[in-house]
């Protein structure tokens, strides 16, 4: 009796009688052999085994059983591992292995495949490059320094990274210059090895390196040497001469102009010497040249052609030079060395030493006029604390009571006013007329007849001038 069982399948069927297609997963006569590891998703041929879509990742071969080798990953292990640190990487997804120093220097994890971002360089990239290479440059991926060196001011054989900055004294590029003389003692600038404060006696230039030319010499060279000849050579940082002095100048280092007459506060008289027919003289202070007789011949002048004003306490002449007062103490109003600074409108009196406690005060008197006083003061100048325990009208009192007093203080402040601005115009308008008729000016207030000078001029002591050594230019 005939049953229809068949002795074998023929690949792709199973059962007894070989009806029966392979179930996915398996293939081949009588589907006793498994498929290997087909792309997911997919099955391999019932057949023949082979995965139509290909292998998933891991695997390779036409039947996709063969694990990746050879550093390969990756779906048909068609996948090159990166730069790891160490191999064979993940055969899957390609990963290097490892928490730490996963991949080779330069490059990024997971993979190691991809270089550092730009400013980064390393092992993993977590380091960052330097802010300083020259050129703007970035630096190498794998070692961080700088392809083309460091920016002046930054140290490149120091670490090699350019993030040292150059040690005091020296500047440049790769700090290999060094600092120039300056001004005591100072560092130059890192990168362009600048001076900050100028340069020292006998130097110049911004960095300080040049010496002084023949004929001047001190701090930049900024003084003018006065030796008997020009071509005769002065000490480049104190100005002494070799062979003596110029005429008309004296001193250790010839900076002093004899031709200016000492004065000063002990009233000595002598002849004049000078040379100059007007008796006219220059001096330099603080940087600007004086034009000046022995004597202002106007109590409470002094400065340049003795336009300056001085408000000294005891009616007294100040000094010529510089309006210092020979005695301390300001008139009413006035404040400074030169009592030429006006008082503040919270301040009055003798140097301005009285406060008043009002928007603004007389600066003579220190009466308020009609403004009114501070929370807490009164009195005509509002200088007075009020005291808590007088009555609340008793403090609200304005000088005395005498409200008129106030108003007329004040009306008179306002003339004094008009009267200063009106003066001060004037003396500006005067002035401007005045600059083109120096000639005139100079012999109507300096000239000193030689028969008939005044005691009040000072002596030109020649031994004293000598022993007086200043930086002239």
């Amino acid at each position: 009796m005939a049953t229809g069982e068949c002795p074998s399948c023929l690949a792709g069927y199973e059962g007894k009688t070989c009806s029966k297609v392979c179930k996915s997963g398996s293939f081949g006569p009588g589907c006793k052999y498994l498929c290997g590891h087909c792309l997911t998703g997919s099955s391999c041929n019932a057949q023949t085994g082979i995965c139509p879509k290909g292998c998933g990742s891991g695997y390779k071969g036409s039947l996709c059983t063969q694990s990746c080798d050879n550093n390969t990953y990756g779906q048909n292990c068609d996948g090159n591992c990166g730069h790891c640190s160490s191999l064979p990487c993940d055969r899957f997804n390609g990963h290097c292995n490892g928490q730490t120093h996963i991949c080779k220097l330069g490059f990024q994890p997971q993979k190691c495949d991809t270089e550092c971002v730009d400013g980064t360089f390393g092992d993993d990239c977590t380091s960052n490059c330097s802010k300083h290479c020259s050129g703007g440059d970035m630096c190498n991926k794998t070692t961080g320094l700088c392809p083309n060196g460091c920016l002046s001011g930054y140290n490149l054989t120091g670490d090699g990274l350019c993030l040292t900055k150059c040690t005091q004294g020296t500047y440049g590029l790769n700090c290999a210059e060094k600092c120039g003389n300056c001004r005591d003692g100072v560092f130059c600038n890192t990168q362009n090895g600048h001076c900050p404060s100028g340069c020292e006696r006998g130097s110049q230039g911004a960095e300080c390196k040049n010496g002084c030319p023949n004929g001047v010499y001190g701090y930049n060279c900024d003084y003018t040497c006065h030796c008997m000849n020009d071509s005769d050579e002065c000490d480049s940082e104190y100005g002494n001469c070799s062979n003596g002095c110029a005429i008309g100048w004296g001193g250790q280092n010839c900076s002093s102009d004899l031709s200016i007459i000492k004065h000063d506060s002990h009233g000595v008289n002598a002849v004049q010497q000078s040379t100059f027919d007007m008796c006219n003289a220059s001096n330099i202070y603080n940087g600007k040249t004086l034009t000046h007789a022995t004597n202002c011949p106007v109590v409470g002048s002094f400065g340049d052609k003795c336009w300056e004003k001085c408000h000294c306490g005891d009616g007294q002449r100040c000094d010529i030079l510089t309006g210092k007062c020979s005695s301390p103490g300001c008139l009413q109003g006035w404040r400074g060395a030169a009592c030429n600074t006006c008082c503040d409108k919270h301040t009055f009196g003798f140097n301005c030493e009285n406060e008043c406690h009002c928007y603004e005060c007389d600066d003579v008197g220190g009466s308020c006029g009609l403004y009114p006083c501070f929370s807490g003061w009164e009195g005509c100048t509002c200088s007075e604390p009020i005291n808590k325990s007088e009555k609340q009208d008793e403090s609200n009192k304005t000088c005395d009571g005498n409200t008129t007093v106030a108003v007329l203080a004040t009306l008179l402040a306002v003339a004094i006013i008009e009267h200063v601005v009106i003066v001060t115009l004037y003396c500006r308008r005067k002035k401007g007329t005045r600059q083109g008729k120096d000639d005139q000016s100079d012999q109507n207030h300096y000239t000193v007849p030689g028969a008939s000078m005044s005691s009040e001029y000072a002596t030109l002591d020649v031994a004293e001038m000598n022993n007086i050594q200043t930086d002239r230019r």
